[in-house]
């Protein structure tokens, strides 16, 4: 057994990389989470994953966890997830919950993200996956330390990342997520912010507060425009706040029913947000007279709009968004990063106007 200890909690890079070649070749690892210690493998190695098996004496159904350095993964995987959860990365992940997802034949598969320095960069430095469980023989206390691994499998570990005691000492929580609610299978760090998570989800909430009007405005209503509507109604309905707010957009030199430009469509699919259903649309005095935000991509919108309605100029939010119609996806993806932070940088305003 090779053992590593860490430096302010991380490991140096050539004792990564030196890790990652013993991984291509089969080794099994165990190292630390906020947690508790894990073992874990290259998910492309079965004779590494048949040990993590034998050692643990782990009965074969029990799958073992997909650990990730990124929630990008998860979709890799599960290609369709309920639309609470992003609501729920934003408050627990990274952090000490295991998620239990079900893929399209029905099958479930557990995701954990880690808020472990350490355990991060070994993840990384994996392609941003392991495969990973407690570092414990079926049945026994989990190890919160480098030594309560060796007392449970001596040297029968390939590699073992020394990185004190564990944060939580205890284990994850172990949540199953479905389209109808989530359930805690397994209480451990942070239960109680689980389920009060899960009960403001399984609660009905009435709400007679009027709708927020949200209107993004560009040209031809078939790029930026479209991005930025697409990008708040799931980043609203993300955090269970959809239902507060009406949001769409137009062009001040659009034609009505255009679809959005493939740039746009697939910039958005990339994020796992769906506009195919958009429809452009020519902007109105009504349009304006009940937004109670205007996001223009540019002054020249602006002033188009004010040339509709000059009381609207104390709604009106620029942005200055460049167009990207004509260009490739680099444009795209700086289009949308432009938008993005422009909305951020005003959502506090947008979610106190619905309270």
């Amino acid at each position: 057994m090779i053992r590593f200890e860490t430096t302010n909690g991380v490991l140096q890079d050539k004792e990564v990389q030196q890790i990652v070649t013993a991984l291509k070749q089969g080794a099994v690892i165990a190292f630390p989470t906020e947690t508790v210690y894990g073992i874990g493998c290259l998910v492309d190695q079965s004779p590494a994953i048949d040990k993590i098996y034998a050692i643990k004496d782990r009965k074969s159904s029990k799958p073992l966890s997909l650990h990730i350095s990124s929630r990008d993964i998860v979709q890799k995987y599960i290609k369709r997830v309920p639309t609470y959860f992003g609501a729920f990365v934003a408050a627990f992940w990274p952090g000490p919950v295991t998620a239990i997802l079900y893929d399209e034949q029905k099958q479930t598969a557990g995701f954990r993200y880690p808020d472990c320095p350490v355990a991060l960069q070994l993840i990384e430095a994996c392609g941003g996956k392991i495969f990973a469980t407690s570092a414990n023989v079926s049945g026994a206390r989990s190890p919160i330390s480098a030594n309560d691994v060796i007392n449970s499998f001596g040297s029968v570990i390939d590699i073992l990342v020394d990185g004190g005691t564990t944060r939580f000492k205890t284990d994850s929580t172990v949540v199953i997520l479905s389209d109808d609610g989530g359930d805690i299978v397994r209480r451990g760090a942070n239960a109680e912010g689980v389920q009060d998570f899960f009960n403001a989800l399984h609660t009905p909430q009435k709400d007679t507060r009027p709708m927020k009007h949200i209107l993004f405005v560009c040209t031809g209503n078939t790029c930026r425009s479209p991005m930025g509507e697409g990008w708040l109604r799931w980043y609203l309905k993300s955090i269970g706040k959809d239902h507060l707010f009406q949001v769409e957009s137009c062009g001040v030199y659009a034609c009505d029913g255009m679809t959005a430009s493939s740039g746009s469509l697939n910039k958005m699919k990339q994020e796992g947000i769906d506009i195919a259903a958009h429809r452009s649309q020519s902007v109105s005095r009504s349009m304006i007279e009940r937004a109670d935000v205007i996001f223009c991509m540019s002054f020249v919108h602006k002033k188009e709009i004010l040339n509709f309605a000059p009381k609207a100029e104390d709604k009106i939010v620029v942005l200055n968004v460049d167009d990207p119609i004509g260009f490739g996806g680099d444009v795209y993806q700086n289009c949308f990063n432009n938008i993005v932070t422009g909305i951020k940088e005003h959502l506090d305003i947008i979610l106190k106007m619905a309270q």
